[in-house]
Protein backbone atom coordinates (compact mmCIF):
# COMPACT_ATOMS: atom_id res chain seq x y z
CA UNK A 1 0.00 0.00 0.00
CA UNK A 2 2.92 2.54 0.98
CA UNK A 3 4.30 1.73 -2.88
CA UNK A 4 1.27 2.66 -4.04
CA UNK A 5 2.14 6.23 -2.75
CA UNK A 6 5.32 6.34 -3.82
CA UNK A 7 4.11 5.53 -7.02
CA UNK A 8 0.76 8.14 -6.73
CA UNK A 9 0.98 10.84 -4.45
CA UNK A 10 -1.86 12.26 -3.22
CA UNK A 11 -4.16 9.82 -5.25
CA UNK A 12 -3.72 6.57 -3.03
CA UNK A 13 -7.04 7.07 -1.52
CA UNK A 14 -9.08 7.23 -4.73
CA UNK A 15 -7.29 4.27 -6.15
CA UNK A 16 -7.75 2.54 -3.28
CA UNK A 17 -11.53 3.32 -2.50
CA UNK A 18 -12.36 2.69 -6.24
CA UNK A 19 -10.17 -1.25 -6.22
CA UNK A 20 -12.49 -1.84 -2.62
CA UNK A 21 -15.19 -0.58 -3.60
CA UNK A 22 -15.84 -2.28 -7.26
CA UNK A 23 -14.68 -5.56 -5.58
CA UNK A 24 -18.14 -5.15 -3.43
CA UNK A 25 -20.34 -6.62 -6.53
CA UNK A 26 -23.23 -6.96 -4.41
CA UNK A 27 -23.01 -2.92 -3.70
CA UNK A 28 -23.21 -1.64 -6.75
CA UNK A 29 -26.45 -1.43 -7.13
CA UNK A 30 -25.77 1.47 -4.54
CA UNK A 31 -22.69 3.26 -5.74
CA UNK A 32 -23.32 6.41 -7.48
CA UNK A 33 -21.65 6.44 -10.88
CA UNK A 34 -18.16 6.05 -11.27
CA UNK A 35 -17.14 9.78 -12.32
CA UNK A 36 -19.38 11.30 -9.40
CA UNK A 37 -17.36 8.78 -6.85
CA UNK A 38 -14.18 9.64 -8.52
CA UNK A 39 -14.99 13.33 -7.63
CA UNK A 40 -16.03 12.71 -4.12
CA UNK A 41 -13.08 11.08 -3.61
CA UNK A 42 -10.85 13.89 -4.93
CA UNK A 43 -12.60 16.52 -2.67
CA UNK A 44 -11.51 13.90 0.11
CA UNK A 45 -8.71 14.41 -0.96
CA UNK A 46 -8.15 18.31 -1.52
CA UNK A 47 -9.58 19.10 1.79
CA UNK A 48 -7.47 16.55 3.67
CA UNK A 49 -5.73 18.76 6.00
CA UNK A 50 -1.04 17.53 6.29
CA UNK A 51 -0.15 15.85 9.75
CA UNK A 52 2.78 13.80 10.09
CA UNK A 53 0.39 10.48 10.64
CA UNK A 54 -3.11 11.42 10.23
CA UNK A 55 -3.43 12.13 6.82
CA UNK A 56 -4.38 10.75 3.74
CA UNK A 57 -2.24 8.02 3.24
CA UNK A 58 -3.13 6.79 6.85
CA UNK A 59 -6.98 7.18 5.48
CA UNK A 60 -6.30 4.91 2.69
CA UNK A 61 -4.23 2.61 5.22
CA UNK A 62 -7.63 2.10 7.32
CA UNK A 63 -9.14 1.61 4.48
CA UNK A 64 -7.60 -0.88 3.29
CA UNK A 65 -7.36 -2.41 6.63
CA UNK A 66 -10.97 -2.62 7.29
CA UNK A 67 -11.83 -4.23 4.28
CA UNK A 68 -9.50 -6.74 4.93
CA UNK A 69 -11.37 -7.70 7.83
CA UNK A 70 -14.09 -7.48 6.73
Amino acid sequence: MFDLNLLVPDHVLEIMATIIFQSYTELHSFLPEQKKFKAFLTRVTEHYHPAPYHNIEHDADVLHSVHCLS
